[in-house]
């Protein structure tokens, strides 16, 4: 909340607050930059921002966004009815509608983004737009996502929902794990 932002370097912690009263949800380290993504919510403002530091200090790289983000990956930002992507040099609007909640990829051309809020969306990025993917069997929303280079995809959302992709279907356990909701996989 009102742009804290912790740094742990060799066990030592230490405050780089970026100078904004919106809360930050997510952070992504790339190499000696670091982003951070969030917004306002709540009072009909619901506006989203980006931050850049370079090391020494935080840019702006965009504020009033006309969502909130939720989550950064690797020059990829999702939130509320807004999807983004760094190109090294300017952010791109990438147009979607409904909530995103995390984002990764294997690569920057596999990415995936999944949210919702009554249900699941899991999105795919597929030939320069996210293309929906298959949710059979998931109920629930989803809240964490996690791939990488040459590995599934797994999830975990509401109610113990997991899974992981298996090139055409979602496996899931007999039995959840859990009835609580899970907000991350790793």
């Amino acid at each position: 909340e009102g742009g804290t932002v912790l740094r742990s370097e060799d066990g030592v912690r230490s405050r780089i607050d970026v100078p904004t009263d919106a809360t930050l949800f997510g952070v992504w380290v790339d190499g000696e930059q670091i982003w951070a993504a969030g917004g306002r919510i709540g009072s009909g403002e619901n506006k989203g921002e980006i931050w850049r530091w370079d090391g020494s200090t935080w840019t702006a790289i965009a504020r009033g966004l006309p969502g909130v983000l939720f989550k950064v990956w690797d020059g990829w930002f999702v939130g509320q009815d807004v999807s983004y992507r760094w190109d090294g040099e300017a952010l791109e609007d990438i147009p979607f509608s409904g909530r995103l909640l995390t984002v990764r990829g294997r690569s920057s051309k596999d990415v995936w983004a999944v949210g919702g809020l009554s249900g699941p969306i899991v999105v795919r990025w597929e030939d320069e737009a996210w293309v929906g993917q298959d949710t059979t069997g998931l109920d629930q929303a989803i809240n964490g996502v996690w791939t990488a280079p040459g590995q599934d995809v797994f999830i975990a959302g509401n109610y113990g929902t997991t899974a992981h992709w298996d090139g055409t279907s979602w496996v899931r356990p007999a039995m959840p794990l859990t009835t609580d909701h899970l907000h991350a996989v790793w």
